[in-house]
């Protein structure tokens, strides 16, 4: 028993493995540090969303809301890369609204609409709008005042009042008393005055003419300007629900301006016909009055020239007295004070 015991104690005896080397920077002294320490931890690069991703996630995180409430719609901005598209307004549908305007209306109007600033635009955008049409507008308004206080209209009916005072001095010579001035010399005195006052009279009625084919065409671009402003003011109307609430005040004053303007283009086009009116009725004064009748009353006239070896007798007095009459008379029956 002993010996057996021995046998089994004399044996080799069971080798214990031993620790692993392992190369690099983990054997030594840090190897048992934790690994994550060794490690560096990176910051992911953000991801850059394409503009229409990102307009498609805002809009989907507008109505992310639970229940049945919805957020409030976010208004649509100009992001970088993304195009705008204008508003745009059919005829018919203008016609919808406008059932009383005609084709031409409704056709400056939709291209009013379209010429709008584009949505997503700065409230400065619309504070122009529609300017142009005014400053047209204006413009006529200048030119306007410039033929009304033009020299051929405050010329002629100089001219015609110079000769209308040149008659009532001979009138007078005829009518006159005791102490009464000589017809004949009287006419003498006044002859080449009155001749100088016919061929200026002349002169002038081409210049009447061509003023007159002014202003009807400054009516036809005055009445040009008065649709274009029309088209605008339907043009507001119909944009006033489709902007943004920030952008409506400003629309709202420039829909107002727009309608004061309106009102002055037909006010400018009332008083542009009432000019025209005036002036044709001067050129008739003119051209069909004192240069028909005046040759006529000059011709009477001449006998006075003869006067001084044949004096006048009662009945061609009183003959040429008539004569200068009516013709001083017409006159100042067509002339404005």
């Amino acid at each position: 028993m002993q010996a057996s015991t021995g046998s089994q104690q004399s044996g080799p005896a069971p080798s214990r493995p031993s620790p692993t080397k392992l190369a690099g920077p983990l054997a030594g002294p840090e190897a048992g540090a934790p690994a994550a320490a060794t490690e560096r931890t990176t910051t992911p690069a953000p991801t850059r969303l394409a503009p229409a991703a990102k307009a498609a996630d805002l809009h989907a995180a507008a109505f992310r809301t639970g229940g049945d409430e919805r957020a409030e719609p976010l208004q649509a901005s100009a992001l970088p890369g993304v195009r705008s598209l204008p508003f745009q307004a059919s005829v018919p549908a203008l016609q919808q609204l406008f059932p009383q305007a005609c084709a031409l209306s409704l056709q400056q109007a939709a291209h009013a609409v379209s010429s709008a600033p584009l949505p997503g635009s700065a409230v400065l955008a619309w504070v122009r709008y529609g300017e142009k049409a005014q400053q047209t507008l204006a413009e006529l308004v200048r030119q306007r005042l410039e033929l009304a206080d033009g020299k051929p209209l405050r010329l002629v009916p100089a001219l015609l009042r110079h000769l209308h005072g040149r008659m009532a001095d001979v009138l007078e010579a005829f009518q006159g008393g005791v102490f009464r001035r000589s017809p004949a010399r009287v006419w003498r005195e006044t002859a080449p005055e009155v001749a100088l006052l016919e061929a200026q009279l002349r002169q002038a009625l081409p210049v009447l003419q061509s003023l007159h084919d002014q202003l009807g065409d400054l009516i036809s671009r005055v009445r040009a300007a008065q649709q274009a402003l029309q088209a605008l003011d339907m043009a507001c109307m119909f944009l006033m629900d489709k902007v943004g609430a920030h952008i409506q005040p400003t629309l709202a004053a420039r829909a107002g301006a727009v309608l004061a303007s309106l009102a002055l283009a037909m006010e400018q086009l009332q008083m542009l016909t009432e000019d025209q009116s005036r002036l044709l009725e001067l050129m008739q004064l003119v051209q069909d009055g004192v240069l028909l009748k005046l040759p006529a009353v000059l011709s009477q006239l001449a006998r006075l020239n003869g006067a001084a070896h044949a004096p006048l007798n009662e009945t061609q007095r009183l003959l040429l007295t008539e004569v200068v009459l009516e013709f001083s008379t017409f006159i100042e029956n067509h002339l404005t004070p």
